[in-house]
């Protein structure tokens, strides 16, 4: 996804902020002393970029990060893959929903054929007789 002058969105900075406080409270040092010798403020701004094409999808920011791996801290790329995958899986969700759905209403139109049937065979008798 682009903005309107072509450039990949970022990430709000206090999502940035947030995700960063909730994985420090996971991970602790593991965590915080990852990027020791950096400057923070750059790989927040890496994390923004990286994570812009979820901007619009708090709900896979959420996800990520409740299924964060339980050994070791994800880099962005890899926080990036578990927040696709939850848009991956609500794409299959309501997919499946629509499948669903389109089964209902083609049962409903098949019994509605079936009545709609019987009924003119009815007729067809009456009719005959």
């Amino acid at each position: 996804m682009s903005s309107a002058n072509g450039t990949t969105p970022s990430l709000p900075a206090q999502w940035v902020e947030r995700i960063f406080h909730k994985l420090a409270l996971i991970y602790g040092r593991d965590f915080t002393h990852r990027w020791d010798g950096l400057d923070i403020e750059e790989v927040k701004e890496d994390w923004a970029r990286e994570l812009g094409r979820f901007a619009g999808n708090a709900d896979a920011i959420r996800w990520a990060l409740a299924n964060v791996p339980d050994d070791r801290p994800p880099t962005v790329r890899q926080f990036a893959r578990l927040c696709g995958a939850n848009v991956a899986r609500a794409q299959f969700h309501m997919e499946r929903a629509q499948v669903f759905m389109a089964r209902g209403m083609l049962d409903a139109a098949e019994h509605s054929l079936d009545k709609a049937g019987a009924a003119l065979d009815e007729q067809r008798v009456e009719q005959a007789a």
